[in-house]
């Protein structure tokens, strides 16, 4: 009857260790978990930090090509064909070839009369 309740308390003293290492492996596990957490917000708020500043960047540039644009004015002309095979052309308001895909097309009449109005109205051939 002795050794029973020996046996039991050493028993119930393992089942209270074994229960204290489990829960300092949780506590680590999650401490791992914390870290790895931080880690990714850390990288999160890097690349964000790195898209505003990016963002801006392009901002200014798209300003700095509005203003020098305003400062130039319209009247770049280039020599297009008309219609395929004519000999004809026309003359276009140049603009970067990323904004002539944002604008809607213009009809060649308005190129022409906005070129005879600029003075720059293209030689017909």
């Amino acid at each position: 009857m002795h050794e029973m309740k020996k046996k039991e308390k050493e028993y119930i003293k393992l089942q209270e260790r074994l229960n204290q290492v489990l829960m300092e492996k949780k506590k680590e596990s999650r401490s791992g978990m914390e870290i790895m957490n931080l880690l990714q917000v850390d990288a999160y708020e890097a690349k964000n930090q790195e898209l505003m500043a990016e963002n801006s960047d392009l901002k200014a540039l798209l300003r700095s090509m509005q203003d020098k644009r305003k400062k130039k004015g319209r009247t770049q002309c280039t020599r297009l064909p008309l219609y395929a095979g004519s000999g004809r052309g026309e003359c276009r308001l140049a603009l970067p070839p990323f904004m002539e895909r944002l604008l809607p097309s213009l009809e060649p009449e308005t190129y022409r009369s906005w070129a005879k109005a600029l003075a720059i109205a293209p030689n017909a051939t």
